[in-house]
């Protein structure tokens, strides 16, 4: 009798406010999903102008040097992997529809495992890739004018500097943690959800 007391109070002192709703989890993947969906799309529609970019001035460089050529094939090669990149993450979030609280966790375990791969190594093809190419490119510049080649050349390598060394790690740290969160707010709703259920 004591028992069945005791299993009241405890049932009585259980705040429904700690309890999950089906409804968070659908729209915690829903606005994920989308809110990536936009960016990956935003992304390749910058891929495809760049990519095209770069082949209209491929073709229409006639009185470039060779160099500067090849500078523009890097680049365009850059822009190419980071199209290829991108659409291959949109498909990736595109293919995330329902799925159960596991399957979300997963994705997004998964998702934080290519973040750091594209950080660690994709990132550093792509920049190779193009600021070799950008430097190739800029070379019809000495020709023309030296002192502005080297003003160039000068803004362009402290802008790379500061953008792999300062701005990428802090980019890269502030997803990291925002996908942390994520993941931490997934794992929490499905122990809630194990336990409600057990």
């Amino acid at each position: 009798m004591d028992n069945s007391n005791e299993l009241q109070e405890i049932w009585k002192s259980v705040s429904l406010k700690e309890l999950p709703e089906s409804r968070e989890m659908i729209d915690l993947i829903h606005n994920h999903r989308n809110k990536k969906l936009k960016n990956f799309l935003l992304l390749i529609l910058s891929s495809v102008f760049f990519v095209a970019t770069m082949i209209w001035v491929i073709y229409t460089s006639a009185s470039f040097n060779i160099i500067a050529r090849i500078g523009a094939v890097l680049m365009l090669i850059s822009c190419l992997i980071l199209l290829a990149t991108n659409f291959n993450s949109f498909q990736r979030f595109y293919n995330l529809t329902a799925c159960s609280n596991k399957e979300f966790l997963l994705f997004l375990q998964q998702t934080k495992k290519r973040r750091l791969f594209f950080y660690k190594n994709t990132q550093l093809v792509l920049l190779i890739f193009c600021v070799t190419g950008l430097f190739m490119f800029l070379t019809h510049l000495i020709a023309r004018n030296l002192t502005l080649a080297i003003a160039v050349y000068a803004g362009y390598s402290v802008y790379f500097l500061v953008m792999w060394f300062y701005v990428r790690p802090k980019v890269y740290k502030k997803g990291i943690q925002k996908l942390s969160r994520s993941i931490e707010k997934v794992e929490r709703i499905a122990l809630q959800f194990e336990n409600n259920n057990s």
